[in-house]
């Protein structure tokens, strides 16, 4: 049987098999396609790989609309085209999550997730310089989110179409006639476009890394929200700044201690190193701060979803050899784990389950291997089986 793909139109529930795929017409492709990770959507992008789509193809409900133009000017249509995708082809709250949660080494099959793959050179063409586009729609409908964490891909292609983007769109808000409603949110969204491009060009190389791009998402997430609780303490700090290094986790003490009741700006930027944490490098960039000595340190005061998140942030970093050592001799983390009392029976699994990834990960001597069964002894966890092929001097 031939194997079916679901028509991902909200309208539309039936389905095409592969060969009914084929078949349509690259215009009908275009109605049905959505640039998800969902199976029908990966599909149809690798037919429309090898068929000939112009630059800026509308896709989705808007494939079936015709943009008002004037025929005499094919500029300005092209600016309206661009204009028409820009406005009202994604869900910004699905690109924030995709952004934020996007993983090259999985790459799940799910519509709740972009493709990157068709979107950051579609954003490319959008942004051309023959195009006036409305730039403030880029961060208020969610592209940004796009253009952000491309810029950490290890795909060079896509990294590169995110770079070219991004400078793009700097260019075109320099150039643009911004209406004057929203010219207080232009100059704020250039102050801090230019000062990302100055933190960019320090790097040395065209490349962010996975926990700053996931921070520059969770900024424009904030920023396109003026409303947003965490507003006016992100545009303090980013005003203040020329430029924005990118070498660092800016301001994560500020952020991690601002005095607000509800500590919103603490969960804020828990929840980017949560999901920010990924490699080696990402925890060299955040032990430059105190990371791991605030984490710790506030913990016990914390509410249980805070402190779940906590252990998460933790246990991420166990699992990478290098930072496991640095939490075993450093910063004592086994002997911290073994002073730890809470109520929550799920919260205390998660740490068992923490220092169970530390005890296998960390490079055993013998002095770290004394430590780790003291501390099994004390919370009267299983045994850790001996690593003597880890043994280090």
């Amino acid at each position: 049987m031939k194997r079916k793909y679901d028509a991902i139109d909200e309208e539309n529930t039936k389905e095409l098999t592969e060969d009914e795929l084929e078949a349509s017409t690259t215009e009908k492709l275009l109605q049905l396609y959505r640039a998800t990770l969902s199976p029908s959507d990966k599909r149809i992008f690798n037919i429309l790989q090898i068929r000939p789509v112009e630059s800026m193809p509308l896709f989705g409900p808007k494939a079936s609309e015709v943009p008002s133009t004037s025929a005499s000017n094919p500029l300005h249509a092209h600016s309206v085209r661009a204009n028409t995708i820009l406005a009202g082809t994604i869900d910004d709250v699905k690109a924030y999550h995709t952004a934020l949660l996007y993983d090259e080494s999985k790459q799940a099959t799910t519509s709740a997730s972009y493709d990157l793959r068709f979107l950051l050179p579609l954003l490319c063409h959008i942004l051309d310089e023959k195009n006036i586009c409305d730039g403030v729609k880029v961060i208020s409908n969610g592209w940004i989110y796009f253009i952000a964490r491309g810029m950490s891909l290890k795909d060079e292609t896509l990294r590169a179409e995110a770079f070219l983007a991004f400078q793009r769109f700097i260019d075109n808000f320099q150039r643009a006639q911004t209406k004057s409603a929203r010219n207080k949110d232009a100059k704020l969204y250039l102050h801090i476009l230019n000062g990302f491009k100055r933190g960019v060009v320090q790097l040395g190389e065209c490349r962010v890394s996975h926990l700053l791009a996931t921070w520059m998402v969770g900024i424009w997430e904030v920023l396109k929200q003026p409303t947003n609780t965490m507003f006016k303490c992100v545009t303090t700090s980013l005003f203040a700044k020329p430029t924005i290094e990118m070498t660092i986790l800016p301001d994560f003490i500020s952020f991690y201690n601002d005095g607000d009741e509800k500590r919103e700006s603490r969960t804020w930027i828990l929840n980017i190193l949560y999901h920010g944490l990924k490699t080696t490098e990402d925890w060299r960039i955040a032990q430059k701060s105190p990371t791991i000595k605030f984490l710790c340190s506030s913990f016990l005061i914390e509410k249980v979803k805070t402190q779940r998140t906590i252990i998460g942030i933790l246990t991420h970093g166990a699992g990478i050899p290098e930072i496991a050592e640095t939490m075993t001799d450093k910063q004592s983390l086994p002997l911290w784990i073994s002073n730890l009392i809470v109520s929550s029976n799920r919260l205390n699994m998660e740490i068992e389950a923490f220092f169970h990834k530390l005890a296998t990960t960390c490079p055993m001597n013998d002095h770290r291997r004394k430590i780790f069964e003291f501390v099994r002894r004390k919370k009267g966890w299983l045994k850790i089986e001996k690593q003597d092929n880890m043994d280090t001097d």
